[in-house]
């Protein structure tokens, strides 16, 4: 990195030292407020696995496979990220609330389909397991849960357009006290109200709910933070160019997340061969698969809003550098939580289940396990900076089936594949992000947030953001 001195405020130098603190606070707000909002589904397994290991193979499967088209969805709306941020970068704001729009607009049109897919999970849980009461009570889950499709994917887009606008604290506060709301939920409709099973996902509809209604009501309504960077409901804005800039962004997101979570999903059935005990046991791990993936997308985002902002800003150098920071730390939270795994892997397993039996399977499984999951901290810091697709993420399923089924080598051998392939990904990634032509990217950026003329020849499609600088929001 060049010596940071004044000049370097206004030109493209990128300042380490002055970066990497907005930097890690940015990443730690983002991972607070994502890890709440998946959270949701990890609670009720942890209350459901004390219910017994029906129940968790059960809810474990029917949330995969609703997880599938939700988060694909949420993907394609998260384009938000990299547009408003670019947006933000280029000091356009006001088109910043046209992304927010079309977003709304995109998960109103793919809701019903959505909603359809959560009431008929139990054809896909049927051919995963044989278990007429697994499959019964996964069905329940799913139809359940579908009430709180539509609020957690509105909640998605507001954050998002906030965390563009460098706006995160609310959103951190929002997901702690929704957390909360889910296991006082929890514990009064499992047990206080005697609701049993249904309860757990009943809970999370109570907290689905809680999220955009609390954020909207403080962020937009009370604070305004999105005065200056919204100008109405106008469907004049909503023009076709718009359109395919924002889907040319939105379907790779979506792909990529979709295949991912497809690959749990695809997974499970694997792991359905060998038994139910072995569905229960990889539902832990799964859970735990999406809190780390959640984990590092954290770090991603805050790169790609960084990485935005300074390619809307005509910061090649800066962008380049953010990427290679972003790598930098998602490598060393990475070993960190490895370390955490292997001291502490007994206590972590115990918030799911107190079964001796699925405690022996994960810790003999664990070393495998914590190696894919430093893969997949590389592989996705990498696919958040590039946009990349998950096509690759199918490497892994014959490699699974091969080592664990093929092999019998049985849970340890379906994540050895699961690590073989994460490897094979995070090599064509770093490919990428090593021959990527930074100065191209600007170009593209600015094509993209009509930013086209200069500053002055664009000026007066500019509108003024008086009241937060992103400087000072990310560590408000």
């Amino acid at each position: 990195m060049r010596h940071c001195d004044a000049s370097s405020v206004s030109s493209d130098v990128f300042c380490a030292r002055k970066e990497i603190l907005p930097f890690l606070a940015f990443a730690a707000q983002l991972m607070i407020s994502n890890l709440a909002r998946l959270a949701l589904t990890v609670v009720d397994s942890a209350f459901v696995g004390h219910l017994g290991t029906t129940e968790l193979a059960a809810a474990s499967l029917a949330s995969l496979w609703t997880q599938c088209v939700l988060y694909t969805v949420t993907a394609m709306a998260s384009a938000l990220v990299a547009l408003c941020g670019q947006a933000y970068g280029a000091k356009n704001y006001l088109l910043m609330g046209v992304w927010l729009q079309m977003a709304l607009l995109l998960i109103a049109v793919l809701m019903p389909p959505t909603l359809y897919w959560y009431w008929s999970i139990d054809v896909v849980v049927q051919h995963a397991t044989d278990d007429a009461a697994i499959v019964a009570l996964g069905s329940r889950f799913g139809r359940i849960l579908s009430a709180s499709a539509w609020p957690l994917l509105v909640y998605v887009c507001l954050c998002q357009y906030l965390q563009a606008l460098g706006v995160v604290t609310p959103t951190t506060i929002n997901g702690i006290v929704c957390i909360g709301i889910d296991v006082g939920a929890n514990y009064l409709l499992i047990y206080t109200a005697g609701l049993g099973f249904d309860g757990s996902p009943l809970a999370t509809v109570i907290a689905a709910w809680f999220q955009p209604i609390a954020l909207f009501l403080y962020a937009f309504v009370y604070k305004k933070y999105h005065r200056g960077a919204w100008g109405g409901w106008k469907l004049s804005e909503l023009t076709w160019s718009r359109w395919k800039t924002f889907f040319r962004m939105a379907l790779p997101l979506g792909l990529n997340d979709g295949c991912t979570f497809l690959y749990l999903a695809v997974l499970s059935l694997i792991v359905a061969t060998l038994g139910s005990d072995a569905i229960a046991a990889n539902a832990i791990f799964s859970n735990l698969w999406v809190l780390l993936q959640e984990l590092y997308y954290s770090i991603g985002c805050a790169a790609e809003v960084r990485i935005a902002a300074h390619l809307g800003g005509r910061r090649p150098t800066s962008a380049k550098a953010t990427a290679f920071m972003a790598v930098s730390v998602a490598t060393s939270v990475a070993a960190l939580v490895a370390i955490g795994f292997f001291v502490g892997a007994r206590g972590v397993i115990g918030i799911f289940t107190s079964n001796d039996a699925l405690l022996a399977l994960c810790i003999d499984a664990l070393p495998l396990y914590i190696g894919a999951s430093l893969m997949l901290a590389v592989e996705t810091v990498l696919s958040c900076t590039l946009e990349g697709m998950g096509q690759m993420g199918f490497v892994s399923l014959p490699l699974a089936y091969y080592f664990g089924i093929t092999n019998n080598l049985g849970l340890s051998g379906v994540w050895l594949g699961c690590c073989v392939g994460g490897g094979a990904k995070t090599v064509v990634f770093a490919i990428k992000l090593a021959t990527v032509q930074w100065s191209d990217m600007v170009t593209g950026a600015l094509v993209a947030m009509e930013i086209v003329g200069g500053d002055d020849a664009s000026e007066s499609k500019r509108s003024t953001l008086p009241v937060f600088p992103r400087t000072i929001l990310v560590l408000a």
